[in-house]
């Protein structure tokens, strides 16, 4: 299962909806996402991912474009084969 989730610019600033993005985040992980794309359409914006997505058994390709990514907790992406990391 493939889940994409784009954020624009007024998503990032608006503090209640990081919550959202939480949740979408959530959302994809509880139902097992093999492939997750996580577009931001801000240039490295600042975001404090939820330490589930961090330590997730079930993700095998994950695309990670202009987020800043500093994990609180251990990354264990135990089933992950490729990781791309872009800041465009």
């Amino acid at each position: 299962m493939r889940f994409h989730l784009y954020v624009d610019s007024e998503t990032v600033k608006a503090s209640e909806r990081c919550n959202h993005v939480d949740s979408l985040i959530k959302f994809a992980i509880a139902y097992n996402v093999d492939k997750l794309s996580l577009l931001s359409l801000v240039l490295n914006a600042y975001y404090v991912f939820p330490d589930c997505f961090f330590s997730n058994s079930s993700l095998k390709h994950l695309i990670v474009d202009s987020w800043n990514m500093k994990p609180k907790c251990t990354v264990s992406w135990t089933s992950l084969q490729n990781l791309s990391l872009r800041n465009s």
